[in-house]
This record gives C-alpha cells, structure tokens and sequence, in this order.
C-alpha cells in the first residue's frame, strides 16, 4: 500500500526510481508519451479522492438527483398501501437494471463466467441476493438489527434526511433538493422506511442459503431457458433486464445459469404474496442504492455508515487515513495500470518473472511426483488426477496480454473509457461502475479470454480457476514473508511454496476435483475413490470444527469444518508438496543467526506459521466464520501442524500431544 502511495504522490520520474531490478521487457522511451498519460490519470484520480474539502462542501447532494430519478421516474409509488403486482413489475425491474448498471445489486446478482459445462464460453449467471449485513445469520441476532436500525437511522437522516451541519450546509441541501425536486425524507418517514426495509430484508435473509451451502459447483449449476426462467419468475422482467446489460451487437444467450434455484423459487412466492407494497420495494431499493454509494459522499455521510458497520459487523473504531482509502480506490479501478509501476518497483522484469516460474515448476513437479504414492486413489482415477496435474497452467508475477501492462499503450487502450469528472468523486465513481459492468457484458455469450487475470498484480494473494485449470501468482505475494530473492530456500518454499502448493491443491480440493483437466464440470472419479475422497473429507471437517474464536459478547464460535474443508485440504496439500519439494533441492543451507538451534526443515514449518501471523477484531472474527472459506489464521497454522509427521517429528512433540495427535488427517 506504501509503495503505491508513493508513486500516487510522486512524479512520473520518481515511479522509475528506485527499482529493484532493470526494467527489461517493459516498454518506456518508445511508448513514453502513453506512459505519461497513463500516469497523470492515476494522480487526477488519487487526488479527486483526497479533496476532502471539496467532497465535504458539497455534503450529501451528489445523491439527490438519483435518488429524485428513483422516485419520480424509475419507481413512483401513488399509492402507500399498494401491493406488489404484475402492474409494478416494469417499474422495480428498470429500477434493478439501473442499480445493477452501477454495479449495485438488489434482490438477484448477475455475473458473467465461464460456463462449467462449456469452458470455452462465458455464459450468464443468476445467484441470490447481497444482503445488507455479512450474511443470514445475522439477522437472528435481536441485538446486531438493532444496532442495523440504529445505524440506518443515522445515515438515512444525514444522507437525504432533514439534517444539516449548519446554516450554509441547510441552505446548500434546500437549494439542491429543489433542483431536482426532491423531498428530504422526514424523521418520521426514515423511521418507518427503516423498519420496512430491515422486515424485508430479514426476509430475503431467509430465503437465503448459507454459505457452506453454495460450495457444491454441480448442486450450483442449474441451466434453464431464459424463456422459462422468466415464465417461473414472472414479477421481474428479467429478459429486459438482461438485453439492456448485454452491449448491442451481443446476442442474450437461451439459457441462463442458476445458481440457486431455492432462492428464487421463494422470491417470487415472496413477491406475490400479497404482503409485500410497492413502497416497501422502492424504498428497499433506495436504501440499498444509499448504502453502496456513501463512501463517495461527505466525512458526515461516511462516519455514519462506518459507524453502522462498526457496531453491526467490523468492530472499527475510527475512519481509514484518506490517502489509504484513495490508494485502494485507485489500485481497484486502474489495477493493471499502477500495478505496472508497483511491479518494477518491488517484484522485478522479466527476468524475475521467469526465476518465478522455475521456482512454481519445482512445486508443481513435486505435487506430480506424490500421486504415485496415494495408495486410497485407484488406477483409474490416478492416471486422470496425473493427466489434469500435468495441463495445469501458470500465470506469475503480472498480465502480459489482456492487458500487456509492459506496453503503455495496451494500458491506455484498455482503459480508454474509464473516464473521470473532475469536479465530482461521486459522479466518477457512477461513470467508472458504468464501465467496469460494461466491461463484463461485453463477455456474455462470447469466447472466454485465457490471458484475462481476475487479480492484479499489486494483490497479495493468489488463485487457482477450476474452468482454466490455472495458478496465479502475483508480484504482490512475491513479498516478505512469503518470498524475497535473498532468502535460504527454506523460507521460500515454506513461504510462497506453501502457498503454490495450496493453489495446485485447489484442483483437487471438494469442488475443484469435479473439474477435469480441460475446466469441464464432470464426474471423472470412480464411485469407489469418490467415496474414499469424502470419508477422508470428513476427518478434516470434525478436525477443524474443533477450532475456536473468540466473538463478541465474552463467547466463541466453532471453526465451519464444512464451509472451510477446500481450503483446509488446499493447505494441508500446499505445505506436503512444499516440503517435498524443498527437500529434492538436496542443498545444505546454514540456519539463521542467532537461531541456530534450529534446522532449515524447522525454519521451513516457522515462515509458514509467520506468513499467517495475524489478528483481527472479534466482529470480523465472528463475520469470517459465517462467511470466510479459509480457516481462522490460528487454526490454518495448527490445524496443518497437526496432521504432519514430519512437524511433531522436527520439533520432537510427544505423541498424544495437542500438536501431535494420535487421529491425523490426510489427503495429498
């Protein structure tokens, strides 16, 4: 984040000081005058962000002509008590159309992916909605929606309530709201919205599955005709919706992916229920568009929201520092563009990129050498598993096609559209929402793009893609702890080797073995070996339901063994490969000063325990939990620590121990 505040507040020479390696292969003098644009687009975006005090002098009015157009346009109510009704269906279906254009769901999300059962092709998916809280849970909790009412009263009243800061602040609202002829919500019309909102969404909370429920991809794909989805789900006019998303020139395809049919099954039973009014609607889906686009208004407006947050979820206990929020704006929206600075300045060229890629080789070949010798996986079965390790693809370090961030002109032309008012935040972020879903329609029914990246390079993380069969690995996770040029290779491979291992691993965790070697959703395991995959699942499952966190309110939840059985297996796999790998290096390295009681095998097991070296607060704790596929950080470390030998052997634990328990779980 640091390095990338520097090149936001430096020059464009200060972005070529200072590298860490020569910048071979990336394009400059030749291409220096798209370059330098490239770069003075970031600063006018970065600085747009930091004008609090313009952001601040226009208070929460930036909003009030969409709000307006939502009342008076897309969605007038005439009547208060009116239910919903086949005559409402145009007016919450446009409305939707418009949210989803900004990148703002409501009541259903729309994707665009590649098809499981046709990789090649990206196909159109629909899924449950986003909820206002984390997740369903929630909402059975009478003290987190009282604190969500609280929380929605307060920015509701400040946002396109009555309040105001002062004279001048009152006299700018009145003027502004006239502009647009909209009517500032009343203390007693934001009470009862409120209400009505949180009864609503409580009951799309329940209609809701879980999220250790969406992790099946075959229970997840459901195809269906358009025609007849829309035939099931009358009340949204979900084909209009579509032919407005897809760009002209793109045909809507026939058949739709549902995800979760449950969900939607019950929406429309919901809808026509008769209990449901055209205000609750319109005002459910006001609210929503609020919530999504506060941060883009005043200081007032967004320490409201993060207060709501705070008491119902996170647990903060004050704003970021403006230049992180802006450096995290700018690197979401231009990732490609600053990631090429950021890559030179911490990751290397070239030449690092392809030392990377030996280095993921080595990983890779180690994971290939062990499926010989799991002795539960049957011929059959085995020479498929040995077929899909070996079409496994790799991207490291940065993009080099879509785009080519080595050639300033690729990035300029990528982002052409992605433009900027510089007199608003608000309106920028509105025109690149705009964008960034124009982006995704324009893939729908259309060939899937291999070189695309779904990170950029700057992300200190990494990816495996079931319908790519690839690993991705960014410069951003080639860092301290993980991974620095100078390290013994023990450190390496227990830092960013483990994490290679865990990603090659995702090919054959619970959902990513379903995948053939080609991306194809298809069942390539014999019944016989499938039910040895799940009886072994099941001892990670109870392992890690073990696990505890502390949460709020003195108590603690129990690890979701389920939720977080891919990843646990992932990890497990990841550190196995990883070790193994570093050990057919052979090499003799000397153990760290002043830690020379230990060997290069135990140093290997401590940079894995330091690279997951974390805290968080107990509110994301408990939102991790009902959320987070991954493990807590402790139990990521110990639960690995556990089921290996070769751990409790390094560091000579006691059989029987809590680190060297009798019952090991083992997969890969």
């Amino acid at each position: 984040m640091r390095v990338m505040r520097s090149i936001l507040e430096g020059t464009y020479d200060d972005a070529y000081k200072s590298l860490i390696d020569a910048d071979e292969g990336f394009h400059r003098e030749d291409q220096e005058a798209a370059d330098r644009r490239n770069f003075d687009t970031l600063h006018k975006h970065y600085n747009l962000c930091l004008d609090v005090d313009r952001i601040d002098s226009l208070g929460p009015t930036p909003i009030y002509q969409d709000i307006a157009s939502i009342e008076q346009i897309l969605f007038p109510v005439k009547d208060q008590k009116a239910v919903f009704s086949a005559s409402t269906t145009p007016l919450v279906s446009q409305t939707m159309t418009k949210l989803n254009q900004l990148l703002i769901s409501s009541m259903a999300v729309f994707y665009v992916s590649a098809d499981d059962k046709n990789p090649e092709l990206n196909s159109i998916f629909f899924r449950q909605a986003d909820l206002g809280l984390p997740s369903k849970e929630y909402y059975e909790v009478s003290k987190t929606t009282e604190a969500y009412k609280t929380g929605l009263l307060d920015i509701l009243t400040k946002v396109v309530g009555e309040y105001s800061n002062g004279s001048q602040d009152a006299t700018l609202r009145e003027a502004e709201s006239k502009k647009y002829n909209f009517q500032r919500w009343s203390n007693e019309k934001v009470a009862a919205a409120v209400d009505r909102f949180i009864d609503f969404e409580t009951k799309l909370a329940g209609i809701s599955l879980k999220a250790d429920e969406l992790q099946d991809p075959i229970q997840m794909y459901n195809p269906v005709k358009l025609a007849e989805f829309q035939k099931q789900n009358p009340l949204i006019d979900w084909t209009t919706m579509l032919e407005a998303f897809v760009p002209n020139g793109i045909k809507v395809p026939d058949t739709v992916i549902n995800t979760t049919p449950s969900y939607f099954e019950q929406l429309n039973q919901l809808l026509s229920s008769g209990k449901v009014t055209e205000q609750t609607l319109q005002e459910y889906l006001i609210i929503t568009f609020v919530l999504n686009k506060v941060d883009y208004l005043d200081t007032t407006s967004r320490e409201a929201f993060r207060k709501m947050k705070s008491a119902t979820s996170s647990g903060t206990t004050a704003e970021r520092p403006r230049w992180e929020t802006c450096t995290e704006y700018v690197s979401n929206v231009f990732s490609d563009s600053i990631g090429r600075y950021y890559t030179l300045k911490k990751f290397g060229s070239e030449k690092e990129r392809q030392k990377a890629e030996v280095f993921i080789t080595n990983i890779h070949k180690a994971w290939l050498d062990r499926i010989p010798d799991l002795e539960w996986l049957d011929e059959q079965t085995k020479a498929k598993a040995i077929e899909k390790v070996n079409l496994i693809a790799h991207k490291v370090g940065y993009s080099i096609v879509s785009p080519d961030i080595r050639q300033p002109l690729a990035i300029e032309k990528y982002y052409q559209d992605a433009n900027i008012d510089d007199t608003s935040l608000y309106n920028t972020k509105s025109i690149l929402s705009l964008w960034a879903n124009n982006q995704m329609w324009a893939k729908a029914n259309q060939e899937v793009d291999r070189n695309e990246w779904f990170m950029s390079p700057q992300t200190v993380n990494a990816y495996y893609t079931p319908n790519g069969n690839e690993i991705v690995i960014p410069a951003g996770i080639m860092q301290p702890p993980f991974y620095d040029a100078s390290y013994p290779e023990y450190l390496k491979y227990g830092g960013i080797g483990m994490v290679i291992g865990h990603e090659i691993t995702h090919a054959f965790d619970s959902s990513g073995r379903k995948y053939d070697g080609h991306g194809l959703l298809d069942d390539w395991w014999t019944n016989e070996t499938s039910a040895k995959f799940d009886d072994k699942s099941q001892c990670f499952v109870d392992q890690y339901s073990k696990f505890k966190v502390p949460v709020p309110g003195n108590t603690t939840l129990n690890v979701n063994g389920k939720l977080t059985l891919g990843e646990n297996l992932a990890d497990n796999g990841g550190i196995a490969a990883s070790l193994a790998a570093y050990r057919k290096l052979g090499k003799e390295e000397q153990t760290l000063p002043g830690l020379e009681h230990l060997s290069p095998e135990a140093l290997f097991y401590i940079n894995f325990g330091r690279i997951w070296c974390g805290k968080n607060r107990e509110e994301n704790s408990q939102q991790r939990i009902y959320k987070d596929p991954h493990s807590p950080l402790s139990a990521r470390v110990n639960g690995v620590a556990q089921n290996s030998a070769d751990f409790a052997k390094i560091f000579n634990c006691p059989a029987g121990s809590p680190m060297n328990p009798q019952t090991k779980c083992k997969m890969w």
